[in-house]
């Protein structure tokens, strides 16, 4: 990303690239080399990983109920797994296809089956979104309905160009944390 000028990038911000790769107190290349995941990555650490994002977003699954719900089928009630199992799709279906919009809006209308009417589920928000806490206090206002697409497909611009360079490990880190933290 060295010879790849910062003004390029829309919306993702390389400044702060230097910083982060000083703070590392360890070599993250070889921690993420001896995660020896590579060969292995199937169901149960993507499982794991929609357990713990469902408990994230609020949903009230315990991780060790998930992974035996996904073991011994048929043990817990639908209703218990069903939006988890949703996320679980979402992440399978994002690991066999590109990373583009396109395919962000159909991860979207896999993971929102069982929470969104289907005429909601895979497009852009078109009202004014918020999230509320246990006492109905907005913690959290979603970007302007009149921005929302404008914005992503900066993003979208942005993921394509990082795509198309050749990073390191440390670099696929700090723009991954990037793009979380931007969107």
């Amino acid at each position: 990303m060295d010879n790849q000028p910062k003004t390029k990038l829309k919306i993702i911000s390389a400044n702060y690239i230097q910083a982060y790769q000083k703070s590392l107190v360890f070599n993250l290349s070889t921690a993420f080399a001896a995660l020896s995941i590579k060969h292995q990555i199937p169901a149960f650490y993507i499982s794991i990983a929609a357990a713990y994002s469902s408990m994230i977003e609020g949903e009230p699954i315990e991780v060790d109920s998930y992974i035996k719900s996904r073991m011994k089928p048929g043990v817990f009630k639908k209703d218990y797994t069903k939006k988890t199992d949703d996320l679980l799709t979402a992440y399978q279906f994002a690991k066999k296809n590109p990373l583009d919009f396109k395919n962000i809006l159909q991860a979207h209308e896999l993971l929102s089956a069982h929470f969104l009417r289907k005429n909601a589920r895979g497009k852009i928000h078109h009202g004014m979104e918020f999230i509320l806490d246990k006492d109905d206090k907005i913690v959290y206002v979603a970007a302007a309905p009149n921005i929302v697409k404008w914005e992503t497909e900066k993003l979208f611009d942005d993921i394509q160009l990082l795509l198309s360079e050749k990073l390191n490990v440390e670099e696929s880190f700090y723009f991954a944390a990037m793009i979380h933290l931007v969107f």
